[in-house]
């Protein structure tokens, strides 16, 4: 099975328009030279960075889900840039959950390290695909609709108990 999720760019819009407003706010302030350059130079810069940073990570990023036939590996490839680059691969076991994702996720399933692979800045739907690695619990967020977390829910239950690590 291999999944990509659907971007929302929307939100992503809404959050970049501001951005792009202030930087152009105090580049003209800069260019004028009203109040003090450098501080006019670095809003822009900091509002020009943040702008950047959002839409190369939510609007030029791609993730693929993919759970394996096989061997029962569930891996994640970040697509960007030149190369696809698998930025998860992980062995299922029985002791792996995939679960609705809530504000309090974190806490509350008592997570020590959240890797977000959605793709949207504000996914309607996300789950938790929760793991164990090198004796932490791990998430993984993933943007994915419920048919497809099902998918992964139910080829962990269907592991066999020699499995159990």
């Amino acid at each position: 099975m291999q999944y990509k999720p659907h971007r929302i760019l929307r939100p992503l819009i809404i959050v970049c328009f501001p951005l792009l407003v202030i930087a152009l706010i105090f580049w003209i302030l800069a260019y004028l030279e009203v109040g003090p350059n450098g501080v006019n130079q670095l809003g822009m810069l900091v509002f020009l960075v943040a702008l950047v940073y959002l839409l190369v990570r939510y609007a030029l990023t791609e993730f693929v889900y993919q759970l394996s036939e096989e061997g029962n590996i569930f891996t994640v490839t970040k697509v960007g840039g030149k190369l696809p680059r698998t930025v998860a691969d992980i062995r299922l076991s029985r002791g792996d959950r995939i679960v609705r994702y809530e504000k309090d996720s974190r806490k509350k399933e008592g997570i020590g390290r959240l890797e977000n692979y959605c793709v949207s800045l504000f996914p309607e739907e996300s789950w938790l695909f929760l793991t164990h690695i090198d004796g932490k619990k791990v998430g993984l967020r993933l943007e994915c609709r419920e048919d497809v977390a099902n998918r992964i829910a139910r080829r962990i239950e269907s592991l066999p108990e020699e499995d159990e690590e």
